[in-house]
């Protein structure tokens, strides 16, 4: 069966996902964060809404998806400090990325606290 459910503000689906997840059992939802999203508020702002529209209180993975935004405004750092404090706050499990060249996860790895479990490529 189903096991892990990926989603995100941009897939539009997140009501859908919801109620399905409400008659499923022990399903794991990975939430994106959008590559839209360059400041550590937006971040926390786009999990929260994803959170509330699938009527759950926690992810199992918060992924940061593509870095090139982040890295040309240079805040790469402050919104994976953002959601090292989601974790923190036990907002999800792990954290991941998602479509990092090596280049990027090397800059990443270089200054986080908690690492990404994975790197998701499409």
């Amino acid at each position: 069966g189903l096991e892990s459910v990926d989603t995100a503000p941009t897939y539009n689906n997140e009501m859908e996902v919801g109620l399905a997840l409400r008659h499923a059992r022990r399903i794991r939802v990975t939430i994106k964060v959008p590559k839209r999203v360059t400041e550590a508020s937006e971040s926390r702002e786009e999990v929260m809404k994803s959170l509330s529209l699938l009527k759950l209180s926690r992810a199992y993975i918060i992924m940061l998806h593509w870095p090139c935004d982040l890295i040309v405004a240079d805040t790469l750092f402050s919104v994976w400090e953002e959601l090292e404090a989601m974790k923190k706050e036990g907002l999800c499990s792990a954290l991941g990325v998602s479509n990092f060249t090596i280049g990027a996860l090397k800059k990443l790895l270089s200054r986080c606290a908690i690492k990404p479990v994975l790197n998701q490529i499409e």
